[in-house]
């Protein structure tokens, strides 16, 4: 891998960078038969930055999954009668928190599931629900002329889809 592919990952990539390289500073100046005191003491307190930024990428996945992670399930009503919608692609109340996302449906009746992407939006009056293509209801397991069912809904985090 090169250095921009290591750099693509982001901080962990970075992380593994500086800790490579504080790795061959060390081995470079243990090389020497008289290491300068100086040069160590840098790299240690190179080393010490790594760690630190180690510790971050680390705590930053773990603080994000515990407090703002939405892996909840919840049920909502959704039903058929988006004409206008393509196949994989959801109609959802214009104020819900997953809009523009990917959206798992499992049906509550049936248990099969689907993934779709809340990409249009309408305004609702009471009660939130989503509106689907005729051929998402049928890949849930709804019959022919059923245009409504209850389902269990988790949202996939903002950029990312489920893999099934």
């Amino acid at each position: 891998m090169g250095i921009i592919d290591i750099l693509k990952l982001g901080l962990p990539g970075l992380v593994f960078l500086l800790s490579l390289l504080s790795y061959r500073l060390l081995t470079k100046e243990q090389d020497k038969k008289s290491p300068s005191q100086l040069i160590l003491r840098s790299i240690k307190q190179y080393m010490y930055l790594n760690i630190f930024l180690a510790i971050l990428t680390v705590s930053g996945s773990l603080i994000e999954d515990e407090f703002f992670a939405d892996s909840t399930v919840f049920n909502i009503q959704a039903n058929t009668g988006g004409k206008k919608l393509t196949v994989g692609d959801a109609a959802v109340c214009i104020n819900t928190r997953y809009t523009n996302r990917h959206l798992l449906l499992k049906d509550t009746k049936t248990g099969k599931m689907i993934q779709v992407y809340a990409k249009t939006v309408m305004p609702c009056s009471k009660v939130d629900h989503i509106t689907l293509n005729q051929s998402d209801a049928l890949n849930l397991g709804w019959k022919k002329g059923i245009t409504d069912s209850l389902v269990e809904v988790v949202l996939a985090m903002p950029g990312q889809k489920f893999i099934i």
